[in-house]
């Protein structure tokens, strides 16, 4: 055979290995895609069982803590998800009673003593501290020491109905005994209990009356209902009052009188749950001094109600007659000579004359009616008010004279809009904290999906022959996961575990360095105004993160201009904010009271809904067709890092001011541009270790790719799942390992406390540390312990090398 034919057979064998290598890879990728099909549909399946259960199910974390609940815990406890999950600790849904019982089973249970049974009666705390009877299954989950459990509830009903029982005999006595007729109200005004006295009074039975809301009783003229609410409203924000006078109507239709004592009741913690009302006879009374005051009529009734005004229409003559709180409530002058329906209608608010007009022919009609509407007072302001109406009638039908009652309702309005706001910013700040912490867990998980994808990338390209096709698909692979990686650093930013290296800056100094970049990364329509404060405080910052802020704001005011010439403003200062105002701030971190440095940018677009303010933070939120990204949202992740504030004020058609709040620092701000401290204590590396490596992580596919990188660069590799098995690799062939590759955030046993426990037996083994997290953030966990150095995940496999080779020196 020719040495041309020679080179030919040769030639042709490659192509057929390379052939059969990529129909090998293109398997395993099937394969593979196979198996992730699988899974996802299992872990759908899972989660309908789990959300969908008739019991509540619970998982319980090592430290105690509930991290997964399910529909029927969060109905069966009173609270949500974002209430539970990750924040409270089994113990506090446990009556203290059972608390230690309990503990002491779940003790032994995580020890592994057969023994401890798995199912068995307990009392736990719902919503309020009530208590349910239930029975709870628990079972520990294989290899970890995390817990499930199962809770039904079987003596709900029966718990409520010995707590009657007991009530009706404590007062049973003092009911039927007592001379004056005595009821027992819930906390909405119910009759829970009424003794007998009321049926000889008024005659009606109990079975009328239990059961029933005071207010709805046919034994309560309006009046009185207006009366009694008010007080029963006041006695249930604990107020003590003295006794009060009642109308009755009996079931004779005649009126009685009685005179009213109430209490609220509390149970042990001080929670009112219950109104004792006691109502003395005082009908022969009140019909005496009635026969003697009866000219003075008018008088009492506006003495009964001195908190509300009285009025009346008489409408054939066209005259109103106002009690004096009335005059006030308008504000005008006290003079019932020149009232006519005219003047009054022109004191009521232009958009609710119409409705004024409808309420009084609805009480000609009907006979009453409620209302609230608006009054515009002389000087401008506006008040609020409600009352209730009626008319009375001549012989023949026809409406003669209306009267009624007006109460100024202005300062609840207010303070219900002031709650309702309060509540609002509230539930923003919870959304925001719960979306960080969203976006850094999956950031967290995401960095190891990408250390995974990335290694093995390396390690298929290093397989492959260079002039391969397949080389082309894997470095895109490799491009596509650094940007993906560089979208979790935003993520991390946004959750506030983003790469930081704090120290005193100068807020102005900072954005003065980059006003040039930022003259050129806005529309040429819009101008940049700066206006900068260069004698502001310091602050505690990170110069790089600063930048961004600034750069993210500017760039999203450009965009709000859109094609529009005008200016941006941007501003630096010092404010003096007050803790009044930080509470109408939905994003911010516990900033102090006093005075902070700001930065402000102002521009002149088309402004912004109330609805899209509620949003604009939020992940991958825009209001563009095409928009998506993190821009406005990592920068709340930046100023909640920095424990400060964002203000924004905006109306649609008058533009935006986004204004950012720092605390200050009293600490001289160091120069631009030097070099940050150290975050993390390193040790020096000892030179000519052994050329075993020991990986520690708890993901499969990163403990997997990061083996196969050390042993192909010739290292021989012993791997760890848990710091558990760390720490008996280390026992037992510790004299044979050069360095640790230590995940920092591990189940059960965390990265921190297997490097503690590596240390005791092997102190002076180099360690690596890897984390999704920043390195500020592992320096934190990491607080007076001393590693070789930080790998932050996703890594490649040239920055695992290095490490590993300065490692062993």
């Amino acid at each position: 055979m020719s040495k041309t034919d020679n080179a030919v057979q040769t030639g042709s064998s490659e192509l057929a290995r390379l052939r059969a290598h990529s129909q090998e890879l293109e398997h395993k990728l099937d394969s593979l895609e196979q198996e992730r099909a699988r899974l996802r549909d299992s872990l759908h399946e899972y989660r309908l069982l789990f959300r969908t259960a008739g019991t509540a199910i619970a998982i319980i974390e090592a430290n105690d803590t509930v991290s997964l609940v399910n529909q029927k815990f969060e109905d069966m406890f009173g609270a949500t998800r974002a209430e539970i999950e990750g924040r409270a600790k089994w113990t506090s849904f446990v009556a203290p009673r059972d608390r230690a019982r309990m503990r002491g089973m779940r003790k032994r249970r995580l020890q592994g003593d057969p023994g401890v049974t798995s199912d068995y009666d307990a009392t736990f705390l719902g919503a309020g501290n009530r208590e349910i009877a239930g029975h709870i299954t628990v079972a520990v989950i294989p290899d970890t020491h995390r817990c499930i459990a199962s809770i039904a509830d079987i003596g709900y009903r029966k718990h409520i109905e010995v707590q009657l029982a007991a009530s009706e005999r404590n007062y049973r006595t003092m009911f039927e005994e007592s001379p004056v007729a005595i009821a027992l109200l819930g906390t909405r005004g119910e009759v829970l209990n009424v003794n007998g006295r009321l049926h000889d009074w008024l005659g009606y039975s109990r079975d009328e009356v239990i059961g029933k809301n005071m207010l709805t009783l046919p034994c309560f003229p309006w009046r009185s209902k207006l009366r009694i609410m008010r007080k029963f409203t006041q006695r249930m924000v604990g107020r003590d009052l003295p006794p009060y006078d009642v109308t009755f109507t009996g079931k004779d239709g005649k009126y009685y009188y009685g005179r009213v004592q109430a209490a609220p009741i509390r149970n042990e913690k001080g929670r009112i749950i219950s109104d004792l009302v006691m109502i003395s006879n005082i009908t022969d009374q009140v019909r005496a001094e009635q026969a003697l005051q009866e000219s003075e009529q008018k008088l009492i009734k506006a003495q009964e109600i001195a908190h509300l005004g009285y009025w009346e229409y008489d409408i054939e003559n066209d005259h109103i007659i106002w009690s004096p709180e009335l005059y006030r409530i308008y504000g005008v002058e006290s003079d019932n000579r020149s009232l006519t329906h005219s003047v009054l209608q022109s004191l009521i608010h232009p958009e609710d004359q119409a409705y004024h007009d409808d309420v009084t022919n609805r009480m000609k009609d009907d006979g009453s009616a409620e209302f609230e509407y608006r009054v515009r007072r002389a000087d401008g302001t506006v008040r609020y008010i409600s009352g209730k109406g009626e008319a009375s009638y001549d012989a023949d039908g026809t409406p003669r004279r209306l009267f009624g009652v007006i109460q100024d309702i202005t300062e609840r309005r207010e303070n219900e809009e002031a709650r309702f706001r309060l509540e609002a910013n509230l539930l923003q700040a919870q959304k925001l904290e719960s979306l960080g912490v969203l976006a850094g867990g999956i950031a967290h998980d995401f960095n190891n999906l990408l250390m995974a994808i990335m290694g093995n990338a390396e390690l298929a390209r290093a397989d492959i022959p260079r002039d391969s096709p397949a080389q082309k698909g894997l470095v895109e692979i490799d491009s596509i996961s650094r940007d993906a990686a560089d979208l979790c650093k935003q993520m991390l930013a946004y959750s506030g575990r983003g790469q930081f290296y704090v120290h005193p800056l100068n807020l102005t100094e900072v954005i003065e360095s980059m006003a040039h970049l930022l003259n050129v990364s806005v529309e040429k329509n819009a101008i940049i105004k700066s206006e900068l404060d260069p004698t502001v405080p310091s602050i505690e910052g990170d110069s790089s993160q600063i930048r961004q802020l600034v750069m993210n704001l500017i760039t999203n005011a450009s965009e709000a201009m859109g094609k529009k010439v005008g200016t941006i403003t941007l501003r630096t200062g010092v404010r003096h904010v007050s803790r009044s105002y930080l509470k109408t701030i939905a994003m911010d971190k516990n900033l102090p009271e006093g005075d902070c440095v700001f930065v402000e940018v102002v521009d002149g677009g088309d402004g912004i809904s109330s609805e899209v303010q509620q949003r604009m933070f939020d992940p991958f939120f825009s209001t563009k067709f095409t928009g998506r990204g993190l821009g406005l949202a990592a920068v709340l992740g930046i100023v909640r890092s920095h424990y400060g504030a964002i203000d924004v004020k905006s109306t649609p058609g008058k533009g935006t001011s986004v204004t950012v709040l720092f605390p200050k620092t009293d600490a001289p701000a160091s120069p631009e541009g030097q070099a940050p401290l150290p975050r993390i204590k390193k040790d020096t590396p000892s030179p000519s270790r052994a050329q075993t490596i020991l990986v520690v992580d708890d993901e499969q596919a990163v403990l997997s790719v990061t083996g196969q990188i050390l042993s192909r660069a010739g290292y021989a590799v012993r791997a760890a799942a848990s710091g558990a098995d760390a720490l008996a690799v280390v026992q037992k062939y510790g004299d044979t390992l050069g360095a640790v590759v230590l995940d920092l955030a591990m189940p059960q046993m965390s990265g921190l406390e297997a490097l503690k426990q590596i240390r005791d037996v092997l102190p002076t083994i180099p360690v690596i540390v890897a984390s999704g997290y920043s390195e500020e953030e592992a320096a934190e966990e990491l607080a007076g312990n001393t590693i070789t150095a930080f790998l932050p995940k996703p890594f490649s496999a040239d920055a695992l090398l290095k490490h590993i080779a300065d490692a062993l020196g």
